[in-house]
């Protein structure tokens, strides 16, 4: 099984996260009663894993090394086709993914050890105790486990059970986004999202649901932009809103130490701790992005994009500096011939293109369009001919064309985006789009500059 220790979620919280002894949430105003709510049983993910464990017990851990079980002796009577088969999370609060445990309503004579590996990146905007480790029942409501402990050496969350169902861990409290990038002087809200649960014993509590609604009052406080109340002109301004959002305003300027710790202190059923999310102020992007139409006919967009604006979570970038090649189509049939087409790249103008980024989704939502108008001198010839026939005509080269219900995909630190897909709605075109966050290399940006 695979370990992530905590120490690595330095590189990610720039403000270090620090507790008191309270002993659980604030009680309820009587404002906050909401009705248990059920969700759908996940279905299958990845490739399950099995073994035969007997009386004298036995572990197994899943496929993708990110979970395990550890049965003692004499927990089962006799030898047991034991099978882990990863799912998707749907409870409520889930991270990562969920785990069915089969022969399903297996039980155990004593308490068995469920032990989930927590990545680094799972852990952003919430606090390891905020975790916790639940089950679902046959009507789709969640059940924590009140005995999960965290390690935060090996970065394990491992909770005691004597029964199989579906198995996931949750973040009881997050601040969303996680992380987040705002142009300057533009404003970005982080909500607070609360798991609303009541204790049914000493052994579970129920899970209602989560949402940023459901935080009861006085659960959070001291609102703070690099550990300065409220921030400042430097830093960046952040107010409380609506009880559970934090409305951040970022500074005129970028700041000397970007990205700044937009913080909360949220009081939990085990401690009060600091939620933390990371904003980069004026960030930048830079990469390729190509349209391919299979025949020869392509479009490669060498792109720098720069923070325009950020209004209402959703944040704006425009074209900085960039370059586009244009490769025709050179199939001209059996008797004629491609020459040439002069020039064949062409420099980006910054309303060539657009990047948006919507902070109110998690995780965010990337989209954008992209366009260079490029007048070219195309020539060809033909058997026959005695001059080559030469055209200038205005080309445009739509090198981008994503949609926002497109689905991106975005790396585990937030800094790589990309997708891939095919126009089956016009010609066939190939799209691929690569994008990183920070500063570009020298040497794109000097190509993308010419």
């Amino acid at each position: 099984m695979k370990h992530s220790r905590v120490l690595a979620l330095v590189g990610l919280l720039l403000l270090v996260a620090c507790g008191d002894d309270s002993t659980g949430p604030p009680p309820d105003d009587g404002g906050n009663n909401p009705e248990p709510q059920a969700t759908a049983p996940g279905t299958p993910t990845g490739t399950a894993t099995n073994a035969i464990i007997g009386a004298a017990g036995g572990t197994l851990a899943s496929d993708d090394g990110s979970f395990a079980i550890d049965v003692p002796a004499g927990a089962l009577a006799s030898d047991t086709d034991i099978t882990i088969q990863p799912i998707t999370n749907t409870a409520w609060g889930g991270i990562a993914s969920g785990y069915r445990l089969t022969p399903d309503g297996l039980t155990f004579s004593q308490p068995i050890e469920l032990v989930f590996d927590v990545a680094p990146e799972d852990l952003a905007g919430s606090h390891p105790d905020f975790l916790d480790v639940v089950y679902q029942d046959a009507e789709g409501l969640w059940y924590v486990l009140n005995n999960g402990t965290y390690d935060d050496v090996a970065g394990t969350l491992t909770a005691q059970t004597t029964h199989f169902t579906d198995y996931s861990n949750i973040e009881g409290i997050q601040i969303r986004p996680g992380s987040a990038s705002v142009g300057t002087l533009g404003t970005i809200d982080l909500n607070v999202r609360y798991c609303h649960q009541e204790v049914v014993d000493d052994l579970v509590s129920l899970v209602y649901a989560c949402d940023e609604e459901l935080t009861p009052l006085a659960t959070l406080s001291n609102w703070s932009v690099n550990g300065i109340a409220g921030g400042n002109s430097t830093v960046g301004r952040v107010i409380s809103t609506n009880g559970h959002t934090g409305h951040f305003t970022a500074p005129a300027s970028v700041p000397q130490n970007n990205p700044v710790a937009v913080s909360v202190q949220a009081r939990g059923r085990r401690s009060t701790q600091t939620l933390v999310c990371n904003i980069t102020i004026g960030s930048s992007w830079y990469g390729t992005a190509t349209a391919d139409w299979g025949n020869g006919e392509r479009i490669v967009a060498n792109v720098v994009w720069k923070s325009a604006f950020t209004y209402q979570n959703l944040e704006t970038f425009d074209v900085e500096s960039g370059s586009v090649t244009y490769t025709p189509d050179t199939d001209y049939g059996p008797s004629c011939t491609f020459l040439s087409l002069t020039p064949n790249t062409a420099q980006m103008e910054p309303d060539d293109g657009h990047l948006f980024i919507d902070h109110s989704t998690s995780p965010a939502t990337f989209y954008g369009e992209g366009n260079t108008a490029m007048l070219a001198t195309l020539c060809f010839t033909c058997e026959g001919w005695e001059e080559p026939d030469c055209q200038e005509s205005l080309y445009s080269l739509y090198w981008m064309v994503a949609l926002d219900e497109d689905t991106w995909t975005v790396s585990a630190d937030g800094n790589t985006i990309s997708q891939s897909w095919i126009d089956l709605t016009g010609d066939g075109i190939a799209y691929t789009i690569e994008f990183q966050r920070g500063a570009p290399p020298a040497p794109l940006r000097a190509f993308a500059s010419k």
